[in-house]
């Protein structure tokens, strides 16, 4: 995801999108298998990963890069190898968020979504969950969102998602955890002591609060009180105890002693040349020529804050940039500018560079941030010569003017920048 809780110790990977614009199950594999003996080394033998939500045509706000992709079958392929990777090296997938919300259009963490599809439709977003299952996967974790044409109530509290349609009819015989309840799609609407009895009313066996040690604490207490009163049955917690102890003692023996092919770096960076590609180059600017003053435009990550992991070398961006400029120093200049800006200064900026011959602009998640937009209709105008490196959703093509040439990145971790910068350059 866009979030990495280790700073050292684990392989940065380029995320699920630039696997499945590889399309190699291989990579998957090793992928999954290195994750887990990284993380075995931290202590830890869950990893609540991998998103199997197909995307659709619209944008999705929560999911974008964290997807495979958009074809069931790809998202299916990937993930089941990512998760038999990792589960053959000792550590638990868990299969997200179920039965899929790659069509969603609002962010959960922020509120609470709903995905209007009939059940026909459904049923190609539950292909992946149901390779999953057939592959073994430990765990399937839920999502906050409402399928009208299956229940009025979010996945989450839905027994007839949860119980009768992934325990039943699919048969998963693993534990069923929710997701964060914290979250704004539950946390906006329903007290915490609520959440989780509905939640494990639904048929949950375990349940996140991730962050909140107070409600973590109203939320145990809700529980005890459920099972004291008779709200809750105890024969059903004692199944989730059950369910639980059997993932404990397989993890105690589980973990084959297959080695991976390839060091986590060199996978990363494998994964990251087979994904990063040119999408459109008309006036055949790539590579740049050494004789052109180039301009690059860079985004200021620092207002994202804990939102989102990045890798020192890319918050910083200029040195990362010059480790691979073939131009002259003097013949490049460095501009990185908030992701919220307004139209004026945005303007400004452009206006400054008259003398350009060519603009590169790394391009943040322009569905998301205006101030990203409005600098691309600046640069369309005002250059004859852009490049647009799209660092996130692919989907942010449609701002992009038709002369434009794009470098596609499926994502904004260092090894991808370094991939740009080889195609930019000629390294």
């Amino acid at each position: 995801g866009r979030i990495i809780r280790f700073d050292q110790g684990v392989t940065v990977f380029p995320g699920n999108m630039a696997l499945g614009i590889s399309g190699n199950r291989k990579f998957a594999f090793q992928q999954g298998m290195i994750s887990a003996l990284e993380l075995r080394e931290l202590g830890i033998n869950i990893n609540l990963a991998p998103v199997l939500d197909v995307l659709t045509d619209s944008y999705n706000p929560g999911i974008t890069i964290r997807s495979f992709g958009s074809h069931p079958f790809i998202v299916a392929s990937l993930g089941v190898s990512l998760i038999e990777g990792m589960q053959s090296s000792g550590v638990s997938a868990t299969a997200k968020h179920f039965p899929g919300k790659g069509a969603a259009t609002m962010d959960a963490h922020v509120d609470l979504p709903t995905i209007d599809l009939p059940y026909e439709a459904i049923r190609t977003h539950l292909y992946p969950f149901i390779k999953a299952i057939e592959a073994g996967v430990d765990l399937v974790m839920s999502s906050h969102v409402v399928y009208s044409s299956l229940d009025s109530l979010p996945a989450t509290f839905s027994h007839n998602i949860i119980y009768h349609l992934l325990r039943k009819e699919l048969g998963f015989k693993g534990i069923i955890i929710s997701d964060d309840l914290e979250m704004g799609a539950i946390g906006r609407h329903y007290a915490i002591e609520d959440a989780v009895v509905k939640c494990v009313m639904a048929g949950h066996n375990m349940v996140l609060i991730c962050s909140n040690r107070e409600y973590q604490e109203r939320g145990f207490n809700s529980l005890v009180e459920a099972y004291k009163s008779g709200g809750l049955r105890t024969s059903e917690l004692d199944e989730s105890t059950r369910r639980i102890e059997t993932l404990i003692d397989k993890k105690l023996y589980q973990a084959d002693k297959i080695k991976p092919e390839i060091s986590g770096t060199e996978l990363a960076k494998s994964i990251a040349r087979c994904s990063v590609q040119i999408s459109r180059d008309k006036k055949g600017l790539i590579p740049i020529k050494t004789d052109k003053k180039v301009v690059i435009i860079y985004p200021d990550f620092s207002s994202l804050g804990d939102h989102i992991f990045l890798e020192r070398e890319v918050m910083e961006g200029e040195g990362l940039i010059r480790k691979y400029l073939k131009v002259p120093q003097e013949k490049m200049g460095f501009f990185k500018v908030p992701l919220e800006q307004n139209m004026y200064k945005a303007n400004f900026l452009i206006n400054k560079l008259e003398k350009t011959d060519l603009v590169i602009f790394f391009c943040f998640e322009a569905h998301a941030y205006s101030n990203q937009r409005h600098l691309l209709q600046a640069i369309e105008k005002k250059f004859r010569e852009a490049i647009v490196i799209l660092l996130g959703s692919p989907l942010d093509e449609k701002f992009i003017g038709r002369d434009v040439s794009i470098i596609k990145t499926y994502g904004f971790r260092r090894v991808q920048i370094e991939a740009v910068l080889n195609l930019l350059f000629n390294r």
